[in-house]
This record gives structure tokens, C-alpha cells and sequence, in this order.
């Protein structure tokens, strides 16, 4: 599994668990179990995967600017 697509599903694992969350902790969980990167790395990550999940429906932006999951029907 490429590193990519490790750190979409462990976000994506996250965000379903959590079902709110900022980009730094989507970030956070997302390089879970790497060497430490730089909090603004993480939260650059966060947010990248973020709006990844909003392209695909997944989750929407709340007025807190935190990404909320949506539970497909």
C-alpha cells in the first residue's frame, strides 16, 4: 500500500470514528506512526485530505471549519 493511501485511510478511519475533526488532527492521524513532522506539515496534510473528502462527498466543512462526516445513505 503506497504511503498515500495510508494516510487517506487512517484519516478516513478517524473521521468516521470521531465524526468531527480539524485538519491538524486529520493531519495528525493521518502520519500516525511516522517519524514527527513539522505541525504545519501535519496540518497542510490535514487539510489537503480534508477537502479530498469533500470532493468525494464524504464529508462537509462546518461553520467551525472542521470537517464533519457524512454517513452515506
Amino acid at each position: 500500500m503506497r504511503r498515500r493511501d495510508l494516510r487517506e485511510f487512517q484519516a478516513r478511519k478517524f473521521l468516521m470514528e470521531r465524526g468531527c475533526a480539524s485538519a491538524f488532527d486529520l493531519g495528525t492521524a493521518a502520519v500516525a506512526g511516522e517519524p514527527k513532522l513539522h505541525a504545519k506539515a501535519r496540518a497542510g496534510i490535514g487539510l489537503a485530505l480534508g477537502v479530498h473528502f469533500v470532493q468525494l462527498g464524504i464529508a462537509q466543512v462546518t461553520r467551525f471549519n472542521q470537517f464533519e462526516w457524512v454517513p452515506s445513505t
